[in-house]
């Protein structure tokens, strides 16, 4: 990303003033890993009620001041986070985890808590237990809104970018997409780029079923899902598997054009070896859904998540990521913490990933400040970087692997420890 001379002189500046900053991160201490799991997720709530039309009308958030000269300008970013205090598999309050990110020097920090689903059937066991129902899943979800634009006004005073979002599922077809059109408060009408304008700022399009059975949750539940396909193999039902996940996320990409693209190949958690190339169908697929989420701009992002889960690659793996890089495909980073022992955790790792794989273009995701309408100020690939959601897409160039951050979020990982 070009600067002019006066803008790396101040970057330079910047940049000195964040390596000081970081290396003081010690005298704050560490958060604690306690499990902060919020009463919310136990009960509903007591007090006022809050709607999605409060945020869509009546109390739509104010437009937020111009964030404060970050100390490390434009790095480093997440796309993808979660906090226990509204997901019952994660840690920690909301407010720490964006408090450890702000610690930990980033710049952009954006949220995405999981959607809430409608049916008994797709709770979890730890929600069952808890007696959790799919009407508290809804009330957690609105509350999370509520709490993350509390802290995106708070933080963006601090110099930290923070979007709200959401990630998806898409568990049965066309149930679940519907229900969440309801949630965000649109209607079946409304274009799938406009799907949540003004209670989200983006979407994290994910999937985590497949035949509506779970298969990130455990070794035990994925090889269900697996043996719910009929073949004369294990090999060949998860193929099967995964051509289902390929269709299922193309359903997704329909209907929500999501701003970002989540792990886009979840489907071989459990088999990270697995090649994929030489299967002509399914590879057919991965092609079409990467040109189609190419064509509208979207980012896929580079989850280190994958590398917590046993994985020597982030999600997407290199076959996928060379085609989306041959493609020129958009990426972008995400830590997928689900609590603030997780922010930042194996972003090293996924430094040397993509710089092994020759990604010299890394994007992220801002508020468009601009009020741009969607699909203006196309990039050199006729692509539109401005999204109707609220948000734009800037790229930063071959500069983002020698950026100082890297240097210093070392230093300042090991003051934690």
């Amino acid at each position: 990303m070009a600067k002019s001379d006066k803008g790396r002189a101040s970057a330079g500046g910047n940049n000195a003033n964040c390596i000081s900053r970081l290396f003081q991160i010690g005298s704050y201490g560490r958060t604690g890993l306690r499990d902060l799991r919020s009463p919310l997720l136990l009960e509903q709530p007591q007090g006022p009620s809050f709607h999605l039309a409060d945020l869509r009308n009546h109390q739509r958030p104010p437009r937020l001041p111009t964030p404060l000269t970050p100390p490390c300008p434009d790095m480093p970013h997440s796309h993808h986070s979660h906090s226990g205090q509204f997901c019952s598999h994660a840690r920690d309050s909301l407010a720490s985890v964006l408090q450890q990110a702000h610690d930990l020097g980033f710049t952009h920090f954006h949220l995405s808590e999981h959607v809430p689903r409608a049916n008994f059937t797709e709770l979890y066991p730890e929600e069952v237990s808890a007696n959790i129902t799919p009407a508290a899943l809804r009330t957690t979800f609105s509350a999370y809104l509520k709490e993350a634009r509390r802290l995106q006004a708070e933080y963006t005073n601090k110099g930290l970018h923070v979007l709200v979002g959401c990630e998806t599922e898409n568990i049965t077809s066309p149930g679940t997409l519907d229900y969440l059109t309801e949630v965000l408060g649109s209607t079946p009408e409304t274009k799938p780029e406009m799907i949540g304008k003004g209670v989200v700022d983006y979407i994290v399009g994910s999937l985590h079923h497949t035949h509506s059975i779970p298969i990130d949750f455990d070794r035990e539940t994925f090889d269900r899902s697996v043996s719910s396909f009929s073949s004369s193999s294990t090999h060949a039902a998860h193929l099967q598997l995964i051509d289902q996940y390929l269709d299922d996320q193309l359903e997704v990409l329909h209907r929500l054009k999501p701003e970002v693209i989540g792990h886009f190949d979840l489907f071989r958690l459990f088999t990270p070896s697995l090649k994929i190339r030489g299967e002509k169908q399914i590879w057919s697929k991965v092609e079409r859904n990467v040109r189609y989420a190419v064509e509208y701009g979207a980012l896929f992002e580079c989850n280190a998540a994958s590398f917590r889960k046993g994985w020597n690659t982030s999600y997407p793996a290199r076959e996928v990521l060379d085609l989306i890089q041959s493609l020129q495909g958009r990426l972008c980073l995400s830590d997928d913490s689900h609590g603030v022992h997780a922010v930042g955790l194996n972003y090293l790792r996924l430094k040397e990933y993509l710089i092994d794989a020759g990604v010299d273009t890394i994007w992220y995701l801002e508020k468009d400040a601009s009020q741009s309408p969607a699909g203006q100020d196309k990039d050199g690939h006729t692509r539109p970087t401005h999204f109707a959601r609220g948000t734009v897409a800037k790229p930063m160039g071959p500069e983002w692997k020698t950026h100082p951050f890297w240097t210093t979020f070392t230093a300042s990982l090991e003051s934690q420890s």
